[in-house]
């Protein structure tokens, strides 16, 4: 074999041995140092890459899955060339022909393993930077076109590749074994010419494709509007895939000429350590960009070392000496309000039209240079409706008054988001016209513009069966699974704002569920019980930046069979702010538009034309308009004489100085099925402002302005188009004295009632009305008539029934100071419940005659009503499921009792659904009777019925622990009134019997009694052993039925795992 070798390269016979010093030198410790170093840093660089995206993000995407198999790869190479040089490699070639002949095939049979698996190492690569990509191009067809291209022919040329070099020679043992080839056999082998030519051409692909995987995101980068230093400061990390290509080129000449080389084992094994540095440069230019998250706590944990301070937060003023706080004006009415991870590259742009004078952006003229960061807040003297939408990247607030804080921090403005960044949170923004995604390659800020700041020192390590300390002081995602529940719909990190936008897909039979996020983002549900995200990582399905929205995008509806039959998305484009019932309003900044779905509504892309609905009515000065709710209703194209299936929309909203109002509007020609013309039909409903519908207090205020309408026509099955109509909306309201852009309360409610021809308007008269919930953070219901020809409703069997959403506010509208960056989420969407008709027979009498959340709808001879009621209940779906995948079942015997215990059995979790019956033997004003849940030695939560005031109270003062400790943690009582009537009986009449349905998922908890009566909140409770469930009776007695709890609940999202 060393003969036919040496015959091969041109050599001729063997020549006479040279000095015994040449034979003896090894130039593989240097090789391996080289090799071992680099390789070592890539896999680091990967395992941090683990940790960030696994542990602290929990977003564990298929471009990491990827990467990890590129590790692996690298690993085997790794491993491959340590055992060439264990068999040769690093000595000269005359090694094999004088010392160690035998070592010969060895070395190439260990080559031909190499050469293929390397290769299919930098294709994995490659389509790992290309998924990672593609999270950037979300909502950029041209580029999502190019990446995928990228990655098909990626993966026919690596298969094309791989088949070369293993059937390089037939029989495949040839490629190694020399005297297999003639002369010796008569193997068939690429000639040295042919394979050094396929390698170039490798190469040279190899080398176009890295450049096209490190360029592509700079042309997102160059739009940035912001200084041109953090333009080349960011590009400084895509460099890093530049030089991957740098040293593709310089192998290319080792390549060609590695045939000629005679010293192929020696001077010519370098070619294999530039195929090394290759591929771990290429690891680590790819992970780089998402360690920021952990090189953000490094930063803030080294500048913890130094100061004793914090550093200013969202909510700077607060618990900070050193931080000066002043007033900020926002022009900016934003569902946007984020904390930041570090300054934001991205947006100076609105600071520098304040300087210009732009009535945009927010009026905050610096003083002595220094750099601000903004804090949103809602309900106080910085806020406004709907809420920060905070995610660990995004969210959505509409504000009117922020904090500017002059700390360790930089205001960070776009045309239509606004984000604080301090070091210890939340991704700053980018102008919407990019995908914020982009976000996720800004190490460069990490690296260049970090802005020194005060934070206290982190506490890694959570102990639960302790005191709990200041839970800010804890390192970022390190409270992520403490509360979070596992049932229910919320992004995957950030913050979830209003649901809105839901739809059942004609083509796929799925249910669509949105909520605002970053814009507004989504899932599917084939059953509503588990979701898949319609974007990796949550990312939205619209978001602000177009002509009509440059400021941000509110709540919408979708016409199922809009345009073209595809689903249509009418929603509240926004221009101008602040927008708040306390304030003028100025006209134009907030109009209607469309957009139509693509992608099967993974996006949604805005129609090139103005809005729709350009402007509030005529001369009509109002407090708002926006959320438009679409519909159909053949009761209103009766009594406005319009064609059957006539698309309506009410638009939530309010007037200055006269109160609350819903204005309805009508497509104007439904046979040209474009849905660009709408017809001012008028105030469909209006109340007094801050009025209510009784003063006990059955339902909330009608406030000074309403928000996300829903018009719905139920029956006691469900959805019935010609059913009684009912309207759920929230109303925003205020004690006395009103304060202009601070004064902000909220109710979620229900209203039933009739329509009818006034002066030849339509008028909408309440019959009765409700809370929808009594929880003070719930709000913003939006729902949906789901069909029983959708798929949920047939594998369930439902009919056609009316679904809605309501959103949990994780901190009460932005005002608490809770620590989100810990937690890394905040808020979440509660179960989905459905609405019907709820009929009640009861004894004739007071209780029953009063004004209430019910009207009476049938009267009988015998002394008994029938009363007429909003039913609402939990779909059928999850209760169901979260029954029949239990992973545990307690049943608790009940019985007549005076006084509380505990119960035999508790759970092992805070994920469980309790059902339990309470009676009550007479109607006695001092009886309380419920549940203590989340109850051990520190903490407890009661849940009871008091008679004094017909309500059901969450009694959450001693909750949590963590409120101790805490500021931002709130443990005020719920409570919310529910009437139990006198029900017939036999020959007399018993009090109504409770049936109560808790619902404990991490720190949602939501309360549902007899159908018709929902609280949801929040329970902080921090200890291991705050498991326990107990009975609560005082002042009376009352006679339990058995109460059973199913515990494990379902994960609702298992694609995210």
């Amino acid at each position: 074999m060393v003969v036919h070798l040496f015959t091969r390269q041109g050599l001729g016979s063997l020549p006479p041995p040279p000095p015994q010093e040449y034979l003896d030198e090894n130039l593989a410790p240097k090789m391996l140092a080289v090799d071992g170093t680099l390789f070592g840093l890539a896999l680091l660089f990967v395992l941090l890459r683990i940790y960030v995206r696994a542990v602290m993000l929990k977003t564990f995407g298929i471009d990491d899955w990827i990467m990890v198999l590129a590790a692996i790869l690298s690993t085997v190479c790794f491993s491959l060339f340590v055992a060439l040089t264990k068999n040769g490699v690093g000595r000269h070639a005359e090694f094999y022909t004088y010392v160690r002949p035998d070592l010969l095939s060895v070395f190439f049979q260990l080559a031909w393993w190499y050469a293929w698996i390397v290769v299919i190492a930098y294709t994995s690569i490659k389509i790992s930077i290309a998924y990672f990509l593609l999270r950037l191009a979300n909502h950029r067809r041209h580029w999502r076109w190019v990446l995928y291209t990228t990655i098909i022919v990626l993966l026919l040329f690596t298969i094309g590749s791989v088949l070369s070099l293993i059937l390089q020679c037939t029989p495949i043992r040839a490629a190694w074994d020399f005297n297999l080839r003639s002369p010796f056999g008569d193997a068939v082998c690429y000639s040295p010419t042919i394979y050094r030519n396929t390698g170039v051409f490798n190469s040279v692909f190899n080398l176009f494709t890295d450049l096209l995987l490190a360029t592509l995101p700079i042309p997102m980068v160059w739009k940035l509007q912001t200084n041109l230093k953090t333009r080349i400061s960011l590009c400084v990390i895509l460099g890093l895939g530049l030089f991957a290509c740098g040293t593709a080129v310089y192998k290319i000449p080792l390549q060609y000429n590695f045939f000629d080389e005679k010293d192929f084992s020696g001077k010519g094994a370098w070619y294999y350590i530039w195929q090394q540095i290759e591929m771990n440069v290429g690891i680590i230019a790819a992970c780089l960009p998402t360690l920021k998250p952990l090189a953000v706590n490094f930063f803030g944990a080294v500048s913890a070392l130094t100061s004793g301070e914090r550093y200013g937060s969202q909510y700077a003023s607060r618990g900070t000496t050193k931080a000066r706080t002043r007033p900020c004006i926002s022009n900016g009415y934003l569902k946007q309000a984020e904390r930041s991870e570090m300054p934001s590259y991205a947006l100076e742009e609105m600071y520098a039209r304040h300087k210009a004078g732009s009535p945009e952006g927010y009026q905050c003229p610096p003083d002595d240079g220094v750099a601000y960061a903004v804090g949103q807040r809602r309900g106080s003297s910085a806020a406004e409706s709907d809420e920060s939408i905070l995610r660990q990247h995004k969210g959505i607030m509409r504000t009117t008054e922020s904090t500017i804080t002059i700390a360790a921090a930089r205001l960070t403005c776009a045309s239509n988001k606004v984000r604080v960044a301090p070091i210890d949170g939340w991704l700053s923004s980018v102008d919407s016209n990019l995908d914020v995604m982009m976000l996720k390659l800004n190490l460069a800020v990490l690296l260049g513009e970090l802005v020194a700041g005060h934070a206290l020192r982190r506490q890694t390590t959570i102990d639960y069966t302790s005191a709990p300390p200041n839970l800010s002081t804890l390192s970022n995602n390190s409270l992520y699974s403490t509360w979070r529940p596992r049932s229910h719909v919320l992004p995957s990190y950030g913050q979830t704002g209003d649901p809105c936008m839901h739809y059942t897909d004609p083509k796929t039979g799925l249910f669509h569920v949105g909520y605002l996020h970053e814009g507004a983002s989504g899932a599917t549900t084939s059953d509503l019980v588990t979701y898949s995200d319609l974007n990796p990582d949550s990312s939205p399905f619209i978001r602000a930046g177009g002509i009509n929205d440059p400021v941000s995008v509110f709540d919408g509806s979708v016409i199922e069979r809009g345009i073209n039959g595809t689903p249509t998305l009418l929603y509240t484009s926004v221009s101008y702010l602040p927008i708040q019932w306390t304030v003028a309003y100025t006209k134009g900044s907030e109009t209607q538009s469309l957009a139509v779905a693509t992608d099967g509504g993974r996006n949604f892309t805005k129609l090139e034309h103005g809005p729709v609905i350009p402007s509030p009515p005529f001369a009509v000065n109002v407090t708002g308009f926006r959320d438009p709710f679409v519909f159909q209703s053949s009761q209103v194209d009766d009594l406005l004489k319009k064609a059957n299936g006539t698309h309506y929309a009410i638009i939530s909203g309010g007037v200055h100085g006269q109160g609350p109002s819903l204005f309805l509007y009508a497509e104007y020609d439904n046979e040209a099925g474009d849905f660009q013309t709408w017809e001012y039909v008028g105030q469909w409903w209006h109340e007094r402002a801050n009025t209510t519908w009784t003063e006990e207090g059955w339902a909330g205020r009608w406030g000074f302005n309403f928000e996300v309408g829903n018009f719905l026509a139920l029956d006691q099955n469900g959805y019935n188009p010609e059913g009684e109509l009912f309207v759920t909306l929230g109303a925003e309201w205020s004690f006395d004295p009103i304060v202009p852009q601070v004064s902000d309360n909220r109710e979620m409610l229900w209203v039933a009632g009739t329509q009818s021809l006034v002066n030849g308007s339509l008028r909408f008269e309440p019959t009765m009305a409700g809370r929808l919930d009594a929880g003070r953070s719930a709000y913003a219901a939006a729902g949906k008539a789901v069909l029983s020809s959708s798929q949920a409703s047939q594998k369930s069997g439902a009919p056609d029934r009316f679904l809605t959403y309501l959103w949990l506010t994780g901190d009460f509208y932005g005002t608490l100071d809770f620590p989100k960056a810990q937690q890394n989420w905040t808020g979440s969407l509660l179960l989905p419940r459905e609405l019907s008709v709820g009929y009640i027979d009861v004894v004739d009498n007071e209780l029953a005659r009063d004004k209430g959340a019910w009207r009476v709808d049938t009267e009988h001879e015998n002394g008994t009503l029938t009363l007429a009621t909003l039913h609402q209940r939990i779909a059928r779906e999850p209760l169901a499921a979260f029954k029949s995948n239990a992973t545990n079942i307690i049943t608790q015997p009940g019985g007549r009792r005076s006084s509380g215990a505990r119960f035999d059995l508790s759970p092992e979790s805070k994920h469980y659904v309790l059902s339990a019956s309470v009676k009550f033997p007479a109607r006695t004003n001092d009886t309380k009777a419920g549940f203590e849940i989340l109850s051990g030695t520190h903490e407890t939560t009661r849940i009871y019925y008091q008679f004094s005031n017909e309500s059901v109270i969450v009694d959450r003062s001693n909750s949590s622990a963590a409120a101790a400790t805490t500021p931002g943690i709130n443990t005020e009582n719920e409570s919310g009134k529910v009437r139990l009537f006198d029900v017939p009986g036999g020959n007399s009449s018993t009090v109504e019997t409770l049936h109560i349905t808790i619902v404990v998922d991490g720190g949602v908890v939501e309360v549902h009694v007899n159908d018709r009566f929902a609280l949801s909140t929040w329970i902080w409770a921090w200890y291991e052993d705050s498991r326990d469930i107990g009975f609560i009776v005082e002042g009376g007695e009352a006679e339990f039925g058995d109460v059973t709890v199913w515990e494990g609940l379902v994960d609702a999202w298992p694609q995210r795992a």
